[in-house]
């Protein structure tokens, strides 16, 4: 028996990208999770939580979240734009 696009007893299932739109994109969102500036820039949580320790990329907290600046991420790109040397 299913119920909608849902088989019963198989449990919930991740959302499909294709059918919620990118929350990146949202016109005037300035601050971004931690998940959303490491899909952003191709890394992991980690390691963006390591370039936030190390002083390269700049954090927001408010309340318990730990947010980040899309400028701030723009500016770690042409950063790393900029380096010469490989």
């Amino acid at each position: 028996m299913r119920t909608g696009n849902r088989v019963p007893g198989t449990g919930w299932t991740r959302p499909n990208d294709e059918a919620c739109p990118n929350q990146h994109s949202s016109p005037g969102r300035r601050l971004v999770s931690l998940p959303d500036a490491a899909d952003m820039l191709g890394l992991s949580v980690a390691s963006v939580r390591r370039l936030i320790g190390s002083g390269r990329l700049h954090a927001v907290k408010l309340n318990r979240r730990v947010l980040v600046d899309l400028r701030d991420v723009d500016r770690l790109i042409e950063e790393a734009k900029d380096r010469r040397g490989w």
